[in-house]
């Protein structure tokens, strides 16, 4: 049997190689064969020389090109095994079953895809660990229908940070390619339509959480909100923009003062937290003023 990995990357060679010295440490039958696709949006660091060193197979995408969806789809084509390994080159599994207990989760015909359980480093910006914290519960069940939608329209299920799925699942619905984000919820969505299964696999931890420039980490900020707006059938405007400063400023003191975190990450949390808007907002208005948004991605993910 051949399991596929499919890394996207961009100027993270320090992280791609903890990621691959986690996978490779992986306890595997001696049947079980392995693979890895890197899809490389125009490092400028090593990372493609750190995938090479792995025996990566390199798939380019431009900046230009680049989505969420594409990207990952790009990188499917270039595989060739049964089952493929969606994981993000900053995720490092923890202990050597974290494969062997994916496979196990996925052994049902009808589950199509599981995904793990994403822990945060010791050094995680306080908002990550809230959100790790609530969207990856010490256990969770398979899941056969349609979840709920929050108040904000999203359907919270299945992160392809790091998740098992199977080949022939993605060869009936191909990951949407125009979406900024939650492109794993589309198309979860979609095969739960179809009749099919996922499931949360609680016992297979992963390290993972972001710690980024500020004008990246405000980037993302703006990201989900339009993301979260298009959901809604909405369009940015001063009112919702507002509301989510205020939302953003709100959720950022509660998690100073009751998440179980370092006394590090909530000073960081603080300091952090007047920048991080200006970045939101800055990016809200470029948009605004007619920057094309991928120019804007780009320049606030440098």
């Amino acid at each position: 049997m051949l399991i596929s990995f499919v890394i996207r990357a961009r100027n993270v060679a320090r992280e791609l190689e903890g990621c691959f010295k986690s996978l490779v440490r992986q306890n595997l039958p001696p049947s079980v064969e392995i693979e890895f696709i890197v899809v490389d949006n125009e490092s400028t660091d090593d990372s493609v020389q750190v995938a090479l060193r792995f025996g990566a197979k390199i798939e380019y995408i431009s900046r230009g090109d680049f989505t969420w969806g594409r990207a990952l789809n790009r990188g499917i084509a270039r595989s060739q095994g049964e089952y493929v390994v969606l994981i993000s080159a900053d995720v490092e599994p923890v202990g050597s079953q974290w494969l062997g207990i994916m496979l196990e989760e996925i052994s049902n015909l009808n589950i199509v895809a599981t995904y793990g359980r994403q822990i945060a480093r010791a050094d995680a910006p306080i908002d990550e660990v809230a959100r790790l914290t609530v969207a990856f519960p010490p256990s969770g069940p398979t899941v056969s229908m349609m979840p709920t939608r929050t108040p904000n329209g999203c359907l919270c299920f299945l992160s392809n940070a790091c998740a098992l799925i199977r080949r022939s699942a993605w060869e009936k619905a191909k990951f949407d390619e125009a979406s900024n984000g939650a492109e794993e919820q589309i198309w979860m969505e979609e095969l739960l339509r179809q009749g099919y299964t996922y499931t949360y696999a609680a016992n297979a931890l992963a390290y993972h959480s972001h710690r980024d420039p500020l004008t990246r980490a405000g980037y993302r900020l703006w990201e989900l909100h339009r993301e979260q707006l298009t959901r809604q059938g909405k369009q940015p405007a001063l009112g919702n923009i507002g509301y989510a400063v205020g939302a953003i400023c709100k959720r950022r003191i509660k998690n100073v003062v009751t998440v179980k975190a370092s006394a590090r990450s909530r000073v960081e949390g603080i300091m952090n937290l007047p920048f991080e808007v200006t970045m939101f907002l800055v990016s809200g208005l470029l948009e605004a003023i007619g920057v094309d948004r991928r120019k804007v991605r780009n320049f606030m993910w440098q």
